[in-house]
């Protein structure tokens, strides 16, 4: 299941020198409720910013991964790395 959302926040951090990112999120249609979710860092992808506009996949309820929505990397801004 993929659910459209917008990124909030963003924390990195690292284990044993790998990559990790809690991110903080809201869906497009509960923009009351803010979700949070920590992955590896390779499951998300590159440059993640608040106010990105996402897609978010769910496997049984599980969030397996994040991508940047289409209309969100063809608008053309220019975005500094995390």
């Amino acid at each position: 299941m993929n659910v459209n959302a917008t990124i909030v926040g963003i924390v990195p951090f690292e284990i044993q020198e790998d990559r990790y990112l809690t991110i903080y999120y809201v869906h497009d249609d509960d923009s009351e409720n803010i979700l949070q979710v920590r992955l590896p860092a390779s499951a998300v992808y590159a440059h993640p910013h608040p106010n990105d506009r996402v897609s978010i996949h769910y496997v049984l309820g599980v969030v397996t991964h994040i991508v940047e929505r289409e209309e969100a990397s063809s608008a053309g801004t220019a975005k500094a790395a995390v």
